[in-house]
């Protein structure tokens, strides 16, 4: 009878090097990850989201859910990696996807017609050796095959959809865990499932919300990520609505303390069109962290003193190099506080 280091070095000659490994050869929650394009959202989740995960953005209808995708994939492109985005809903807007900062030209688009397609396309995405991203786009579009092909007076079958994503979460399971490259590294496909909300009937105590697809989405994510629209924004100088806030709340994350929650405004018109107010956000963490110090009305960033927290936030934003700088010693701080 072997022992247990020539058994181990015959597994990782039977199955790729690294199959099996020492458990300090991993950092505990010090995994690679990609910003959400949100200063707050990257600083509640512990630095943003994990590549080699599968992690679910879900809330109603207008709430942000496919425009912070988008902004992901976004900074996932600036990592150098690639995106695909499954197109199930068949809503992919290129002009906003610019708007929101995606490069196009290089995004691979699906539009698969059956569920099955979507899973099948997914799966088999996964497990390519040099996929960032693949966002989907719904989970709730995912409609399997036999439901398309029934007449509509004819009784939904529960559970098929269900059924369908829970045989696709255990494949993705078997393709994130896959050693890929010639270095065989683990595989760091970030996988990105867009939800929607919907109610349970007869509900009478506790929270009716729900989410399609059935539990195995839900065990399998890493991070869940609840959004919700907390109030529009309107010009000063119009009627028009410019803007909103968006608001989240971290059900679930296996990287990081879970059950955060925060808020960050997006602009949907005007000069802003498409951005984040990251100087917004910069400023409230600056203070939180000391980086800008306050004495009654007056804010000092640097050398700088301004009288009123929008005259502080503005200056922020005219000053790209300080404000970026300012967000590098913020993230820098809390890594430091969540890894001391």
């Amino acid at each position: 009878m072997s022992d247990l280091s020539d058994t181990i070095g015959e597994l990782n000659k039977r199955f790729g090097r690294n199959t099996i490994i020492s458990g300090d050869s991993l950092v505990g929650l010090d995994v690679d990850r990609v910003s959400t394009g949100s200063l707050t959202l990257d600083i509640e989740t512990g630095g943003g989201l994990p590549y080699g995960r599968v992690v679910e953005y879900f809330g109603r209808e207008g709430t942000g859910k496919s425009v912070m995708a988008a902004k992901t994939a976004a900074h996932v492109q600036k990592d150098g990696k690639k995106v695909v985005w499954l197109d199930v809903e068949g809503s992919f807007d290129p002009e906003w996807a610019k708007c929101l900062g995606l490069d196009v030209s290089t995004v691979q688009l699906a539009k698969p017609e059956t569920g099955e397609q979507a899973c099948d396309i997914l799966d088999a995405v996964v497990r390519s050796a040099d996929c960032g991203i693949v966002v989907v786009d719904s989970t709730a579009a995912l409609v399997p095959e036999k439901d398309l092909e029934k007449p509509m007076e004819d009784a939904e079958q529960l559970g098929i959809r269900a059924k369908m994503v829970n045989r696709l979460i255990r494949k993705l399971h078997s393709a994130l865990n896959m050693k890929v490259g010639e270095d065989m590294l683990p595989n760091d496909c970030l996988v990105l499932f867009i939800n929607q909300i919907r109610e349970k009937i007869g509900v009478m105590y506790g929270s009716p919300d729900t989410t399609p697809g059935g539990l195995g989405l839900r065990h399998a994510a890493s991070i869940r990520i609840e959004f919700r629209r907390a109030w529009l924004k309107d010009d000063k100088d119009s009627d028009k609505i410019i803007g909103q806030a968006i608001k989240f709340k971290i059900v679930k994350n296996k990287t990081f303390p879970p059950f955060r929650r925060g808020e960050f405004d997006f602009f949907t018109d005007g000069d802003r069109k498409g951005q984040i107010d990251l100087a917004k956000e910069v400023f409230c963490y600056g203070l939180l962290e000391g980086f800008i110090e306050n004495s009654g009305k007056t804010y000092t960033i640097g050398k700088e003193k301004f009288v009123g927290k929008p005259k502080a936030i503005c200056a922020l934003r005219d000053d790209d190099k300080l404000m970026k700088g300012l967000k590098v010693k913020i993230l820098e701080r809390i890594k430091e506080k969540t890894n001391g």
